[in-house]
């Protein structure tokens, strides 16, 4: 029973963080505040003691896709990567694609953050284009320092991210280049199978 009332007060606790945080981003017309409050949110949840337990990593990762689902457009990454086969695709095609690349981003996003600890983020100014916004980091490990660039998108009054850039290279790019020369030699059901797999 005390555990359960500890597990209660502290999900209620990270509730209320991200309910506080996700308030001032609904204010802010500040897209780097934005991201810089959803990275601090998902370091703060790696540095837990509450969460580092081996039993706590179904909750910890929930609690990472909680935050990365608010900030990242999903539904605009999948359209960019998949580019021109996106306006072939119907309504329910475009839904399942959404879904399966959305997780796929997050499995593979997530994996590669459980193992950061005393990584440090430099933020650095924004660079605006009508209703989009650059922001550039770098993220300091061990002495050692690689860029890491979001670009952000204004979306129904929301800051979401739509692509990352990291150390030059484009996940979108990257995705939509894979993709095209996929589709060159099979079809989109078989990408579809591909991507699931993963």
């Amino acid at each position: 029973q005390s555990f359960l009332i500890k597990y209660f007060v502290c999900f209620i606790s990270f509730s209320l963080f991200l309910l506080t945080s996700h308030a001032i981003d609904a204010s802010s017309k500040n897209a780097r505040v934005a991201l810089q409050t959803t990275l601090e949110e998902i370091m703060a949840i790696l540095q837990s003691e509450e969460f580092k337990a081996p039993d706590k990593k179904m909750v910890r990762r929930n609690a990472m896709l909680y935050v990365l689902e608010y900030r990242f457009d999903f539904e605009e990454m999948a359209k960019r990567s998949l580019a021109k086969e996106w306006k072939k695709r119907t309504p329910v095609e475009r839904e399942q694609f959404v879904m399966i690349f959305g997780q796929l981003i997050e499995n593979s996003y997530i994996s590669k953050i459980e193992s950061y600890s005393d990584e440090e983020i430099l933020f650095f100014g924004e660079k605006k284009k009508k209703n989009k916004v650059l922001v550039e980091t770098t993220v300091r490990r061990n002495n050692t320092d690689f860029s890491v660039s979001y670009k952000i998108l204004d979306k129904n009054g929301r800051w979401k991210v739509y692509d990352v850039i990291i150390e030059g290279f484009s996940l979108v790019r990257n995705y939509r280049s894979q993709f095209k020369n996929f589709l060159g030699k099979q079809s989109y059901a078989d990408l579809v199978k591909r991507l699931e797999s993963k």
